[in-house]
């Protein structure tokens, strides 16, 4: 990864900003989950080989698979217009 791509632990500390009175975050090794509590509705959210964030989930039956920039505004961007 490039200097300028963050890691993982910098997308938590983004939502975590974010959503921390809305939303939980759980870090696992190479992921994060961003969930209401429901086993319905979160996002599962890594940083690609090809330095992009992808987002897998599912909120309330529908599907969720994007991918965005690995900048904090295209992240909560994307987000925003998914959950």
């Amino acid at each position: 990864m490039s200097d300028s791509t963050p890691d993982i632990t910098d997308v938590k500390a983004w939502l975590d900003d974010e959503y921390n009175q809305y939303m939980s975050t759980y870090l696992y090794d190479s992921y994060l989950r961003l969930t209401n509590g429901s086993a319905a509705h979160f996002v599962d959210i890594r940083i690609t080989d090809d330095e992009e964030i992808q987002l897998f989930g599912e909120r309330y039956g529908d599907q969720i698979d994007k991918r965005c920039e690995a900048t904090r505004k295209s992240l909560l961007e994307t987000l925003s217009s998914t959950i």
